[in-house]
């Protein structure tokens, strides 16, 4: 069973399964013991990739991934988990979620007069990327374990994906603000 998901949407309508080749029953517990072994322990940890905590030059940022459990033997029963267990937003349940709040700051300069140049501007990105975990037990599905890895990368790289775009957003923060000037008692003094 190949699960192919779209986590772009609310999970109601994301998950669509598809069968490929006929399995036979000693092929399938060989698979299954192997790739189960294999797997248990890195679904189980679940590090996250070095991808997630990088940003732009001068973007201060540090990502956090929170982990939810699911359990399951069938891709019906992690679907059910995620959809019981996953982010809601507006009623709608996700399979994860990125919120990516940040804080800026910057300093004036007299240029002399009443007017001021803007310097040394910070920005600061706290990216939380919420995120499924599954150990596969002895007796899933056929190939679900394998399955599951690249359904999880992919979730993954999506919601780096909003932590990039909010990486970027910081850096164009610096770059618009940094040198403007204008009359000091326009500028808010932040830092």
């Amino acid at each position: 069973v190949t699960m192919l998901l779209m986590y772009d949407m609310p999970l109601q309508r994301n998950i669509v399964v598809r069968h490929i080749g006929t399995w036979r029953p000693a092929t399938t517990a060989m698979l299954l013991c192997v790739s189960c072994t294999v797997l248990e322990a890195a679904c189980a940890s679940a590090p996250h990739s070095p991808a997630l905590d990088e940003y732009p030059r001068g973007v201060s940022g540090q990502t956090t991934v929170v982990y939810y459990d699911v359990h399951g033997r069938t891709v019906e029963e992690l679907r059910a988990d995620m959809e019981r267990l996953g982010p809601k937003i507006d009623g709608a349940s996700y399979v994860g979620e990125t919120g990516s709040p940040m804080r800026w700051g910057w300093r004036t300069r007299s240029m002399g007069g009443a007017s001021c140049t803007i310097h040394d501007v910070t920005v600061s990105v706290s990216a939380q990327i919420m995120l499924p975990r599954w150990t596969p037990p002895t007796d899933a599905e056929p190939g679900l374990a394998a399955e599951w890895k690249r359904f999880v990368d992919a979730v993954e790289a999506h919601e780096a994906g909003h932590k990039d775009i909010s990486a970027k957003a910081a850096r164009e923060i610096i770059d618009r603000v940094q040198g403007l000037s204008a009359p000091c008692s326009q500028i808010d003094t932040r830092g």
